[in-house]
């Protein structure tokens, strides 16, 4: 085995010990109440491109200081 792959080896090793050890770790998310569920379901739709307008005209969504500062 050369220097290489034993690098390798000890730094997957280390990274598959230092998840299971977060994973462990970390407190288990508490589920979703039926609000946060619908809230979550809309900003996905928004994010995927459906912003729920029956129109095809352009939403003029706010910038929250982007580009143009707007």
């Amino acid at each position: 085995m050369t220097s290489a792959t034993l690098a390798v080896l000890v730094l997957v090793s280390a990274g598959t010990i230092a998840g299971l050890v977060i994973y462990i770790l970390l407190p288990p998310k508490p589920p979703l109440t039926p609000e946060q569920a619908i809230n979550d379901s809309i900003i996905a739709q928004q994010w995927a491109g459906d912003l729920g307008h029956a129109s095809s005209l352009p939403v003029d969504l706010p910038t929250h200081g982007g580009i143009d500062g707007g």
